[in-house]
């Protein structure tokens, strides 16, 4: 869950923030604490939350004058999530392969899915086995959190008040804005997931600061949801479909071709979807876009 901002005329923007990281810190202790309870979600759910810190630390950026502060922070909790990124990959492969299993779409494929079920669970069982035995992953990535410092030089040099605020979010619609454009003029798995990324950028911004911005801005916030949602099912069925192309021997298994195939054409449906969507949001270039929050917001 994402704790708002609670910026108001009676309260410190330096303790809003505080209280927001210190949130994010306590979760990311809670679920490592409970990862040798749920390994797979536990490393769902701390992805997610690094992701969203990353986010946050990015809206905050114009609120620093120390960019080389900001780029070691944010390589930090980078880094902190890559060794997890793998079995990320593979839970969603299970979770895509069980579900196409019980589509009747899919029916004709079921011998195939299940077999590429049997491959898959494979991996995730020795990522989950190389992950606990790696003198417990979480453990050390508890470690790396208490004994980071950068972070912590990073938040000091941020001086919060709303209109930087609000400059975060301009810019990262800005950026979200040049992401979708260049990734229509030139569709790729790569344009694609830098605009995914974006917008997953704007969707944990936007709920951060949603008690703070104009009513009218709740309707753009759950179009950036439901974009950051079909974008997400995109880059799975990309991230799949590529898994079995690019893994020896996987194509050969049962009739992959024909069920690439169809997942290629689920996803020609989706990019429908996601041109509308992204017209609809992207539409008013960044610096009106800008102008315009800022005067909805009576600054």
């Amino acid at each position: 869950m994402i704790t708002p901002l609670t910026l108001n005329d009676s309260s410190s923007p330096a303790n809003d923030f505080q209280d927001v990281v210190k949130t994010i810190y306590q979760d990311l202790h809670l679920l490592i604490s409970l990862s040798g309870q749920n390994t797979v979600e536990s490393t769902h759910q701390l992805r997610k939350k690094l992701k969203l810190f990353r986010s946050f630390l990015k809206l905050i950026q114009p609120c620093s004058g120390d960019h080389n502060a900001y780029k070691q922070a944010n390589r930090t909790v980078r880094d902190w999530g890559r060794k997890f990124s793998d079995l990320r990959d593979a839970h969603v492969r299970n979770l895509m392969l069980e579900e196409m299993a019980q589509d009747s779409f899919f029916r004709s494929f079921l011998e195939t899915i299940n077999e590429l079920h049997q491959v898959n669970q494979k991996v995730v069982d020795s990522i989950e086995n190389k992950l606990l035995k790696d003198e417990l992953a979480f453990v050390k990535l508890d470690q790396s959190i208490k004994a980071d410092k950068s972070i912590a030089s990073y938040l000091n040099s941020a001086c919060l008040d709303k209109t930087c605020l609000l400059a975060g979010i301009a810019h990262s619609y800005e950026k979200a804005y040049n992401a979708y454009h260049f990734s229509s003029l030139h569709p790729s798995a790569d344009t694609l997931h830098d605009w995914r990324k974006c917008v997953k950028d704007q969707q944990y911004q936007f709920g951060f600061m949603l008690n703070h911005l104009p009513s009218g801005y709740i309707a753009i916030h759950n179009e950036i949801n439901q974009l950051s949602d079909l974008l997400g099912k995109d880059q799975d069925l990309i991230n799949f479909i590529n898994w079995i192309h690019e893994t020896p021997g996987l194509s050969a298994v049962g009739d992959c071709s024909g069920l690439t195939s169809l997942l290629k054409s689920r996803r020609n449906r989706l990019r429908s979807s996601l041109e509308h969507l992204g017209k609809t949001l992207y539409l008013e270039a960044p610096v009106p876009f800008k102008e315009k929050l800022y005067n909805h917001s009576g600054l």
